[in-house]
């Protein structure tokens, strides 16, 4: 059904729709574009239009779509990238193959997509007259429009206030007097790059190609074993190899180590780093469009960022968080260097436990860090927050018990710890873990405390039938049982049929209601 003949419920759908949309818009959210519903994102698609025609998607994307039902765009528009990500258990690729093709049908048109397959050419089609860019290239292009960004950021948030839109400070910047060369230099560097340049799958270079230009690359004995032995459909042996070029089988085996190692070094981390840098840009400045709707060559980056409503503090943050790019930031001039820094002084100052929020800010401020910035810098830590404290996030059952005991600052019973824990450990497996851990210390049967807080007692609890020696030999060497009984079950949570049980047993003697050693 077309939006036109929309009943009054789809009407009031597509309202309040739109309404969380412009919601999530406005707002600071990095990731708003992940929550806003599919007939938002791709409003040029059809309700009526069948999945089954989407462009360009695997054999593996359509049995998806045909698995979970999803006959018509009707079916899925009110879904989200987050929704479809998680209802559908499929990976990343899968996902972003269905949005790309959403995408595209939504950007150019269903029926213009029938009436010119041309359109249609992938992205990385090899054509005679195509620019030519590598995974390298892209590589430097995202490492400066990041470094770029982040001078800008940090100029804007500390000149201009934390208040100010990135697409406001991009828009007015040259208006401005007093502006730092590396700031307008960074502008022009955003100016200057197309954004087809950042896309990776731009390049109509084949993987084969790349690998040519890397063999170009290599010395002589290098290129002799990649092309006589690794790349070779009859490989030479390591001693052949060796006595051509009047060396050791062992120094020819190094060679290859080394080839192999440089290999790797030059593939695997671009493409990584590509990809997280993609991930963050997108992720930092709203583009929402997969990568086969990456717009033409001409188009600018600056093209997409004037009507972003993020302020620099929030890109600074996104873009820094792991200290992936070292300088170029005012006020960080090292930011890899000043990650360690806050990194272990976060660790010393939490190494006891639990801190209000304000001293770690504090001591983030002396290493350093602007005092507009601290807080969001804090943020990108691995920590856990508890009330107005902090600590060091918990990864074994005694380090979770640790925290919850510290902060409570009360004894706990097994059954309350496993409450606690949101009932991911049995209170055995709690139990046998304490037990193990000199920092607990056994208050009776079933409650647990930190051995240095207030509540914990000077002597261990070795076990029911040691305490009930001790109380009768501490009455004199004689007890009344429901005395006994009474002062065990308050002291350690024992119940009187436990205390009766031991009782009839050696050491003791009971005899007329008294319990004697």
């Amino acid at each position: 059904m077309s939006l036109t003949k929309a009943t009054a419920k789809e009407r009031k759908d597509l309202a309040s729709a739109k309404a969380e949309a412009t919601a999530l818009y406005d707002g600071s959210s990095l990731n708003a574009v992940e929550h806003v519903a599919f007939l938002i994102l791709f409003a040029g698609v059809d309700p009526s239009y069948r999945l089954e025609n989407l462009p360009n998607l695997s054999a593996r994307a359509r049995n998806t779509l045909l698995r979970n039902d999803a006959v018509t765009f009707a079916d899925i528009q009110s879904w989200t990238i987050t929704a479809l990500s998680q209802r559908w258990n499929v990976g990343a690729t899968t996902v972003d193959e269905i949005l790309a093709a959403l995408g595209t049908t939504s950007r150019i048109g269903a029926a213009e997509l029938v009436a010119n397959p041309e359109l249609l050419t992938r992205i990385d089609a090899s054509t005679g007259d195509a620019e030519t860019i590598t995974a390298r290239e892209a590589i430097h292009a995202w490492w400066t429009i990041t470094r770029a960004l982040r001078v800008i950021a940090g100029w804007s948030a500390e000149n201009l206030g934390p208040d100010h839109s990135l697409g406001h400070t991009l828009e007015h910047i040259k208006t401005l007097s007093g502006v730092p060369l590396l700031v307008r230099e960074s502008l022009d560097i955003i100016h200057k790059t197309p954004v087809i340049v950042l896309a990776p799958e731009a390049a109509p270079n084949t993987p084969e190609a790349e690998i040519r230009a890397w063999i170009m690359t290599l010395d002589t004995r290098e290129h002799q074993v990649v092309v006589k032995r690794l790349l070779a459909k009859d490989p030479m042996t390591l001693a052949d190899l060796g006595l051509e070029n009047n060396i050791s089988r062992e120094r020819v085996r190094q060679i290859e180590d080394s080839v192999k190692a440089k290999a790797k070094l030059l593939f695997e981390p671009d493409w990584k780093t590509l990809a997280g840098l993609f991930h963050e840009m997108k992720s930092a400045i709203g583009v929402m469009a997969p990568i086969d709707m990456v717009p033409e060559p001409a188009l600018n980056i600056t093209d997409l960022l004037p009507s972003v409503e993020l302020t620099p503090m929030e890109i600074l943050i996104r873009l820094s968080g792991q200290g992936q790019i070292s300088h170029g930031f005012i006020g960080f001039p090292n930011l890899s260097d000043i990650r360690v820094k806050s990194s272990n002084r976060i660790a010393e100052l939490i190494a006891d436990g639990p801190i209000p929020r304000e001293e770690l800010v504090s001591a983030l401020i002396e290493l350093g860090v602007p005092n507009y910035a601290a807080g969001s810098w804090l943020n990108t830590f691995d920590l856990m927050h508890t009330g107005e404290k902090i600590s060091s996030t918990p990864k074994t059952i005694t380090d979770k018990v640790a925290l919850i005991l510290h902060t409570t600052g009360q004894p706990h019973s097994l059954e309350q710890l496993v409450v606690a824990l949101d009932e991911t450990h049995s209170a055995a497996a709690i139990r046998n873990a304490l037990s193990a851990d000199p920092r607990f210390s056994r208050l009776g049967i079933k409650r647990w405390a930190l051995r240095d807080s207030p509540a914990a007692t000077d002597d261990e609890f070795l076990g029911l039938k040691n305490a009930m020696i001790k109380a009768v030999q501490e009455a004199g060497g004689s007890m009344a049982l429901k005395d006994l009984a009474q002062r065990m079950g308050t002291k350690h949570g024992a119940s009187k049929g436990s205390v009766r049980v031991y009782a009839g047993q050696r050491p003791f003697s009971y005899v007329d209601g008294i319990v004697s050693l």
